[in-house]
């Protein structure tokens, strides 16, 4: 739509039809009234006028001046869409009260949108919303963003930023607080033996050795202690830390049975194909398929790069079955002594071995390997206590 056009369709247009012979004389009546047609179309038998919209009240007494006859033949443009309506005196009386009540309703809160760092302090911010009287419905007269905004900055001492925001019929309430900063509480803890040993050395960093080297301490024994007496007979308390160093004796039993059930290859291997032709498996050997391990590899027809559903399937298969070995005594004392290798590289590492023991037993057809490792380990660990409870 360009701009002539536009402006027509806001100032409306009126096509008319005029018949006889003053018609000459009616375009010139209506350039001397000032109505100057927008568009003159001569005809055999009749002109055609096309005018304003606003100048078509003129255009009958020029008409009868002229001694000629017309007729209205098409109304454009928005002035003629708004006549339809003119006598629909509901239609427009509802659109008025509609814009009245759309205008009144702009006066209320409808919406409440909060907008909290902490979901946890959205109950305050309904506390002090609910004290202040807003809520859904409040006339926006009542509502003071900025008093409230104000006590919600001062009901939390973490509060980085507080605010009351009016967005159509919306409050939206930002309320942000920083994180709490909480200091760590104070821990107090003994150092304890994890295990029986004899103590070598004490190394206490703080609170007080309570055992000395050469002494023999028990599993949960207290070795640093982190309570302790003043001169002035007070207790004090403290975080004991430190490393206790002892001799530990670690016994490990392990079994094995020398008559054993395996399961061995007892046949050659089988090897057989199998031919896939769409959703066909056709065997390409006479024997059939044995029970064991089996391994397949199946190759498909390629064509053009696409994969045919043709292909050969290459199946192996291992028999096997239960055989009963019998173990010699030496074999089985190397298995055995070979799993005590693995036991003192897992479960004795970074642990410093200094001694180590062997002793074999037969039993019926299990043979029992008995180790004993004598070790130098670290052997205090912390353990928390409640200071009430220790003044108990």
């Amino acid at each position: 739509m360009n701009h002539s056009t536009f402006l027509r369709f806001l100032g409306g247009t009126v096509t008319l039809s005029v018949k006889g012979y003053g018609t000459l004389r009616l375009v010139e009546r209506c350039r001397k009234e000032g109505l100057r047609p927008l568009l003159v179309a001569p005809g055999e038998e009749e002109v055609r006028l096309t005018i304003w919209y606003w100048q078509k009240k003129k255009f009958p007494r020029l008409a009868q001046q002229a001694g000629v006859e017309w007729q209205e033949l098409q109304q454009k443009g928005l002035p003629a869409i708004l006549a339809g309506y003119r006598r629909r005196y509901g239609l427009w009386l509802g659109i008025l009260l509609s814009a009245a009540f759309l205008a009144y309703t702009q006066c209320f809160v409808w919406e409440i949108h909060l907008d909290t760092s902490d979901p946890d302090q959205q109950e305050l911010v309904w506390e002090y919303l609910e004290e202040a009287g807003i809520g859904l419905g409040t006339p926006w007269s009542q509502v003071d963003t900025q008093g409230v905004a104000q006590q919600l900055y001062f009901a939390n001492r973490n509060t980085s930023f507080a605010a009351l925001n009016r967005n159509g019929c919306s409050l939206e309430v930002i309320f942000h607080t920083s994180p709490q900063t909480t200091l760590p509480q104070q821990r107090y803890q003994n150092m304890v033996a994890a295990k029986d040993g004899l103590v070598l050395r004490v190394e206490a960093l703080s609170g007080t050795a309570a055992v000395e080297p050469g002494q023999t301490v028990r599993q949960g024994q207290v070795v640093i202690s982190g309570v302790g007496d003043t001169d002035g007979g007070d207790v004090w308390f403290s975080s004991a830390q430190g490393m206790v160093y002892a001799q530990t004796v670690t016994q490990k039993t392990f079994s094995f049975s020398l008559t054993q059930q395996e399961v061995l290859p007892n046949a050659p291997v089988w090897q057989g194909r199998v031919l896939h032709f769409f959703h066909l498996s056709l065997p390409l050997q006479l024997s059939s398929q044995p029970m064991g391990e089996t391994q397949s590899q199946t190759r498909y027809l390629t064509l053009f790069g696409t994969q045919l559903p043709i292909g050969i399937e290459e199946i192996q298969v291992q028999p096997v079955g239960e055989t009963q070995t019998l173990y010699t005594q030496e074999q089985g004392q190397a298995i055995l002594l070979a799993q005590a290798d693995r036991y003192e590289e897992e479960e004795l590492d970074p642990v410093e071995v200094q001694q180590r023991s062997e002793s074999f037993s037969l039993e019926g057809d299990t043979l029992f390997l008995q180790v004993e490792w004598v070790c130098e380990e670290q052997i205090a660990r912390s353990l928390p206590f409640d200071v009430n409870s220790s003044q108990n």
